[in-house]
C-alpha cells in the first residue's frame, strides 16, 4: 500500500483505508483494521468504523459496511487477508 494516498499505518498492527483517494469526497468512508496477537491463526482481524471522518455516517450504513467486511473476512479464516 506504499505511495496510496488513501492507506495510513496508525501504528505496527492497526491500518486505516479511505473509501476513496479524494480527501474532501463527501462519501468517502475510513475503515480501521487491527490485527490482534492471533492473527491470522487463531483470531480475526478487528474491523472498526469508529474513526472522527465517519461521525456523521448513520449507525445502520456502518453496520451494514462491518457486516459486509466481516462476512469477507470469515469465509477464509486461518488465511491473512488483509
Amino acid at each position: 500500500f506504499e505511495g496510496d494516498p488513501a492507506f495510513t499505518v496508525v501504528s505496527e498492527t492497526c491500518y486505516q483505508y479511505r473509501s476513496t483517494e479524494d480527501p474532501d469526497d463527501s462519501d468517502a468512508f475510513v475503515v480501521q483494521v487491527t490485527w490482534p496477537s492471533g492473527y491470522p491463526e487463531t483470531d480475526l482481524p478487528e474491523v472498526s468504523l469508529d474513526c472522527f471522518r465517519n461521525r456523521n455516517m448513520p449507525e445502520v450504513l456502518k453496520r451494514h459496511i462491518l457486516d459486509q467486511i466481516k462476512a469477507e473476512v470469515c469465509q477464509e479464516p486461518g488465511l491473512a487477508l488483509t
